[in-house]
C-alpha cells in the first residue's frame, strides 16, 4: 500500500503516519523540525531524518516514523537501520523508530555507542526527560501480541500511572485529527 500524502500545520509529509506523529509531538509540547537536515555519513552514505526533536535536556532526538508493519527483526541484515546506526554512531544522538501510530507500546531506539545490531527499548512519558529506557518497571506492564510484538495493557489505571495524563491526550488528539478532511 502506497503512503498518502498528508498537510499539517502547512507542512506536507510523505505519509499520514508521519504527519500523525507531528500531532503528538505538538501536544506533547516538543519542539520539532520535519525532515530539515540531510546528513553524510562517516560510511559515504546520506541519511535525512523525518524528525528532529529538541529535548528539554537541549540535546536531539531523531525519530524515523515508520508503518506498523515496518520489519525491524532481521535488523542485523538490515541495510537501513544498518544506516540509521551509523548516523547515530557519528552525531552521537539516538534514533527513536516510531513504528505505527503513536500509542501505548514502547519503541526502539538505535544508539551508536552500542555495538550493532543492538537496539534499546525506550517509552514516551509527560515527565521529564520525556523519553525513558525501558527497565523492571516498564517490563511489569509490557505484554507479548500473538506475532512478538511488545505492547502495554490497556488498563486505564495503569497507564495513567505510566505514562502521565498529558501522554494520554497526546495520544488521542493524534489519533482523532482528521488533516481536513
Amino acid at each position: 500500500m502506497k503512503a498518502l500524502p498528508t498537510k499539517y500545520k502547512s507542512i506536507r509529509f510523505r505519509s499520514r503516519n508521519e504527519a500523525r506523529w507531528a500531532v503528538f509531538f505538538d501536544a506533547m509540547g516538543f519542539r520539532w523540525t520535519y525532515e530539515n537536515q540531510g546528513y553524510k555519513l562517516s560510511s559515504g552514505e546520506t541519511y535525512l531524518p523525518d524528525f528532529r526533536i529538541r529535548l528539554s535536556t537541549g540535546k536531539y532526538l531523531y525519530v524515523e516514523a515508520k508503518p506498523d508493519n515496518f520489519d525491524k527483526f532481521e535488523a542485523e541484515n538490515h541495510p537501513y537501520l544498518k544506516k540509521l546506526h551509523n548516523f547515530s554512531k557519528d552525531s552521537g544522538s539516538i534514533i527513536l523508530l516510531a513504528d505505527g501510530n503513536p500509542d501505548f507500546k514502547p519503541y526502539d531506539i538505535i544508539d551508536g555507542s552500542l555495538e550493532w545490531p543492538s537496539l534499546k527499548l525506550s517509552f514516551f512519558q509527560d515527565y521529564e526527560p520525556y523519553i525513558r529506557m525501558a527497565d523492571a518497571y516498564w517490563f511489569s506492564y509490557a505484554k507479548l501480541d500473538s506475532g512478538g510484538k511488545m505492547w502495554i495493557d490497556a488498563n486505564e489505571r495503569a497507564i495513567k500511572k505510566a505514562f502521565g495524563k498529558n501522554y494520554i491526550e497526546a495520544i488521542e488528539r493524534s489519533r482523532a485529527e482528521k488533516f481536513g478532511i
